[in-house]
């Protein structure tokens, strides 16, 4: 998602998956390499190696950009996928895909694809945690990409 303008200029007619995870999922992971990488970008530094608040603020500001960005410049060839609604129902986010990709049903095996869907055991990670470091606006921002806490 850093490249999606490059990408939408290069590739004119290309269609975007854009797979996004619950945040308070990726604020509690141990794989912080986005946030130390990227995290610059939206002038968030993590206090420490561990830090659940920026990571938070991270998640939110880049997927909020790349939604934003993916929507405005490649409309329609664009799809959002929740990782959560396909976990729980890899049936009806596989059906999602291959609508948005024009794909003939016959064509497709949709209930073995929807075999290799296999919840991570991180899946809600986050209840297993101290949410009360979080506000009502980082919970609102979770909500706001599609994510209920």
């Amino acid at each position: 998602h850093i490249y999606i303008n490059f990408l939408s200029q290069y590739f004119k007619n290309m269609k975007y998956i854009f797979v996004i995870r619950n945040g308070l999922e990726m604020a509690f992971s141990s794989n912080q390499n986005q946030l130390i990488k990227w995290g610059h970008l939206y002038n968030i530094t993590p206090s420490t190696k561990v830090d659940p608040k920026a990571s938070l603020r991270y998640w939110y500001e880049a997927n909020n950009r790349a939604i934003k960005i993916g929507r405005q410049l490649l409309k329609h060839n664009f799809l959002l996928i929740n990782y959560n609604d396909l976990c729980a129902n890899p049936k009806r986010e596989i059906n999602k895909i291959i609508n948005f990709l024009g794909l003939a049903r016959a064509n497709v095996n949709v209930e073995k694809l929807a075999a290799i869907v296999q919840p991570p055991i991180s899946l809600y990670r986050y209840k297993d945690y101290d949410l009360s470091i979080f506000t009502k606006s980082d919970f609102d921002k979770v909500r706001k990409l599609g994510f209920n806490i």
